[in-house]
């Protein structure tokens, strides 16, 4: 099934309708996700008058294998995104390369390449203003991030809402029994650890490939226990996930159907989704951005942050919220 929006362009509303095909421009997103394989899927969805194509592609935590495909689709599709992975670690002001994932970068020539870090700060606002619109009160919610290294921006609004947050960077990145409770505590462990971080193996950070499909560890589960608003990458949370999620709020990103009915069996309140739902998944921000810089006539150093908040707003991309118990 296609999704199709339309924007008008001289009126603030948005309609759906799945018979107009005048002058369709008809763009494709590849995704490439260092992920598992078992999560691949393809969906569709129209924005104005161009239609989009949407893959997701896991190489099982094969670096090779991504790198290849890059080399393979480049040019020829219109805009990459990058999953499991990103190009840097923009943190507090400065950004950060893993040496190993260059290959990555360094694969693609000719196509945009989307890895998400420009538009989740963005989507993460909205997606907060939206749980705030559902009667909920963030300030002083107590709040378990799983990582504020790889979503500074989203910890920033975390904090700008006044979350009560514990940071799980050192818990499940590192499997140390560390939390920490503040972002300016974060900014002075982040300068510190990062450039010595991203020069060893991403895999002993991040769970990558198989090792996404394991039965969650339990280790950190008081953690969750004591929160009431759980947030970050969905991937981190599926390993680490309690058995019971009974009157919390996840906010997260890339979910599956499968996912969904998981959560709703754990007794989870409300899952939020940072992205739309499009035929039954929720794609990556790496996707989304994509999409983006394929509607932006720009080159990708032109683009600017307010050129992402300005479209994003426009379509409008918005949050997904489901009430599952």
């Amino acid at each position: 099934m296609t999704c199709y929006i339309y924007l008008l362009k001289n009126y603030n509303q948005m309609f759906i309708d799945g018979n107009i095909n005048t002058q369709i421009k008809r763009r494709t997103v590849y995704g490439i996700s260092l992920g598992s394989s078992k999560r691949d899927h393809t969906g569709e969805i129209q924005i104005g008058w161009t239609h989009f194509k949407l893959i997701r592609k896991g190489t099982d935590g094969s670096i090779e294998k991504a790198a290849t495909l890059f080399k393979q689709y480049d040019g020829k599709v219109d805009a990459f995104g990058l999953g499991g992975a990103v190009l840097n670690l923009p943190f507090n002001n400065h950004k950060y390369y893993f040496k190993e994932l260059k290959q990555l970068s360094n694969a693609v020539n000719f196509t945009k390449i989307g890895d998400g870090n420009a538009v989740k700060g963005i989507l993460s606002e909205n997606a907060l203003n939206a749980i705030k619109s559902e009667g909920i009160q963030l300030q002083g919610m107590k709040t378990l991030h799983m990582g504020a290294i790889d979503r500074y921006s989203q910890a920033e609004v975390l904090v700008k809402n006044g979350c009560d947050i514990v940071f799980g960077d050192f818990m499940f990145g590192m499997g140390l029994p560390i939390p920490v409770r503040s972002l300016k505590t974060m900014n002075k462990v982040g300068s510190i650890a990062l450039p010595v971080i991203t020069q060893l193996p991403f895999r002993w950070f991040y769970p990558i490939g198989k090792k996404q499909d394991k039965k969650p560890s339990q280790k950190f589960k008081k953690y969750f226990q004591e929160s009431e608003l759980i947030v970050g990458d969905y991937i981190w949370m599926k390993v680490n996930l309690p058995d019971d999620l009974s009157g919390k709020i996840i906010l997260t990103n890339t979910t599956t159907a499968d996912d969904v009915e998981e959560l709703k069996r754990r007794g989870l309140k409300m899952l939020v989704t940072t992205t739309p739902r499009i035929d039954g998944r929720t794609f990556g921000t790496n996707i989304i951005e994509a999409m983006l810089l394929c509607l932006i006539d720009k080159s990708e150093k032109e683009i600017t942050d307010e050129d992402f908040r300005e479209l994003i707003n426009k379509i409008p991309v918005r949050p997904n919220i489901e009430k599952l118990n």
